[in-house]
């Protein structure tokens, strides 16, 4: 299911997203993770958060083995953050922004093909960063869709 959103093809420098791309879908799955989060004392919650978890952390590493594999800069193991309970708080507060108003606004007008480095990219939860650091990249990725004027 997220093959679609994630299918992305390296075409010069830009890339081509699946065709039928839906924008609206991170902010329904970022609304499903909320309600599961929400569900204390629930197995059944955590075990599809766990997995969701681990199957972003396989995927995003594959990815990673691939496009250094292409590059020929192959190297001794990538860091990455593995520990689940750091990955999913991290995936949380990424949730959190997603729900807002404004990031729907953003994530509606301007397609993902069509966005430059200067607009607010979600922040890289599997990065291997302090507490402190992560609590910063997060404010500035809200900040900076919440002040980002530059909708078409």
């Amino acid at each position: 299911f997220l093959s679609v959103v994630l299918t992305a093809v390296l075409v010069g420098s830009r890339r081509r997203y699946h065709p039928d791309y839906d924008p609206l879908i991170e902010i329904r799955r970022a609304k499903e993770r909320l309600d599961r989060y929400k569900a204390k004392d629930d197995w059944k919650a955590d075990m599809l958060l766990s997995d969701d978890c681990d199957e972003d952390l396989q995927r995003y590493e594959e990815k990673l083995r691939k496009r250094l594999a292409e590059r020929g800069e192959i190297t001794e193991p990538i860091e990455l953050e593995r520990r689940q309970i750091e990955l999913l708080r991290r995936q949380k507060d990424i949730d959190l922004g997603k729900v807002t108003p404004r990031y729907a606004e953003y994530v509606l007008s301007i397609p993902k093909p069509e966005r430059e480095r200067y607009m607010p990219r979600t922040p890289n939860k599997f990065r291997k960063v302090s507490r402190r650091a992560w609590d910063g990249m997060i404010r500035k990725w809200r900040k900076h869709l919440h002040n980002f004027d530059d909708l078409k």
